[in-house]
């Protein structure tokens, strides 16, 4: 539920006011959206599903993991009454490879190494190529994931 770049671009960068920015707006238009059009896939429910949940756990496993994100992916589900569980992530644990190690995982790479390399959408774009994300979801940002993908993963632009 957030724009391309947001999770690796440093909190210093001179990026983040542009993120800024583009969130706000993006903001604005999905309210509108919702409340001048009643277009509810512009609410957060309307994209946070079963699959986009499966998506941001294979994302996690593909970056070498992280405990604090089962908590919290769980959590997340939960509360939005999406039927995401433990067995789901074993499930996808079993068939996503670790494609890169990033801290606190592995101590010399960090998000903003990640960012260089071409972000979440590059590790994305990986697991898409291989089969392992579902590429029709919606996204905050775009129609599809696959759109998104299409336009923001460096392997293809």
């Amino acid at each position: 539920l957030s724009l391309p770049g947001n999770g690796s671009t440093l909190a210093t960068h001179a990026d983040r006011k542009r993120l800024f920015v583009e969130a706000g707006h993006l903001a604005v238009d999905l309210a509108q959206r919702y409340y001048e059009q009643d277009d509810e896939s512009a609410l957060p429910r309307s994209i946070a599903s079963k699959g986009a949940f499966e998506n941001a756990m294979a994302l996690d496993i593909a970056m070498g993991g992280s405990t604090n994100t089962v908590l919290h992916i769980l959590a997340a589900a939960h509360e939005g009454e999406v039927d995401f569980t433990m067995e789901d992530i074993d499930r996808l644990s079993r068939k996503v490879p670790v494609l890169c190690k990033v801290a606190p995982a592995k101590s010399d790479v960090h998000m903003e190494d990640v960012h260089r390399a071409g972000g979440i959408m590059a590790i994305l774009g990986q697991l898409d190529q291989a089969g392992l994300i579902n590429r029709d979801l919606p996204t905050v940002h775009t129609a599809t994931l696959g759109e998104a993908l299409d336009h923001w993963d460096i392997a293809r632009t």
